[in-house]
C-alpha cells in the first residue's frame, strides 16, 4: 500500500530526474527498483572547466554595466532610453574600443590548468583574428565595414563621446523624474 501512494511521487522525481542528467532511454524503461546512488553520482558530475560558463558571462556582463551606469534603480519608464544608449553608445564602446585581457591556457603536469594574460584586444580584434570570422557576421555586416566603424574614432575618443552621452542620459533622467 505504502509503494502504491508514493508511485506518482517517484515518477514525477524520476522524470525530473532523468532529464537533468539525460539517461538516453524513456523514463519508463528504467528499473525502479535500483538504488540511484551511482546516478546521484553522475548527477553532481559537470564537465570539467566548463561548470561556470554561463555564470562567468552574466557576471562579466554585470561588472562591465554596473561599472559604467552604477549599482542605483532604474525606473521602468527610463528603460527605452537605457536601451538605446547602450544600442548607440555602450556596446560600440565595450565592442570596438575597450580592450580585455586575453588568457593563455597552460596545462601543468598535475593536470591544473593555469591562464597567464598577456596580451590585451578588443572583442572585436578577437573576432577578426578567428579563422572563418565572416561567417559569424549577420547577413549584409562585412568584415570591412566593422573595421571602417571601428578606425573612424580612437579609444579615447570613443570613451569620451560614450560618458558624454551618459551624462547626457542621467540628465534627461532627472529633468524628468528621479533615477
Amino acid at each position: 500500500m505504502l509503494g502504491i501512494d508514493r508511485q506518482p511521487c517517484w515518477d514525477s522525481f524520476l522524470s525530473r530526474f532523468a532529464h537533468s542528467v539525460r539517461l538516453g532511454r524513456p523514463v519508463h524503461q528504467l528499473d525502479r527498483g535500483t538504488p540511484l546512488n551511482k546516478l546521484l553520482i553522475e548527477q553532481t558530475k559537470s564537465r570539467a572547466y566548463h561548470s561556470g560558463d554561463n555564470g562567468l558571462v552574466e557576471s562579466k556582463n554585470g561588472a562591465i554595466i554596473r561599472k559604467y551606469i552604477g549599482y542605483g534603480h532604474i525606473e521602468a519608464r527610463h528603460a527605452e532610453a537605457m536601451d538605446q544608449f547602450h544600442r548607440q553608445h555602450l556596446n560600440p564602446y565595450v565592442n570596438f574600443h575597450r580592450p580585455c585581457a586575453v588568457p593563455r591556457v597552460i596545462a601543468q603536469a598535475n593536470g591544473k590548468r593555469r591562464r597567464i594574460y598577456e596580451r590585451w584586444a578588443t572583442p572585436f580584434e578577437l573576432l577578426s583574428e578567428l579563422p572563418g570570422c565572416e561567417g559569424f557576421l549577420r547577413p549584409g555586416v562585412t568584415l570591412a565595414e566593422l573595421e571602417r566603424f571601428a578606425q573612424a574614432q580612437s579609444d579615447t575618443e570613443a570613451a569620451l563621446a560614450m560618458q558624454r552621452a551618459k551624462r547626457q542620459l542621467w540628465q534627461s533622467f532627472r529633468r524628468t523624474g528621479a533615477a
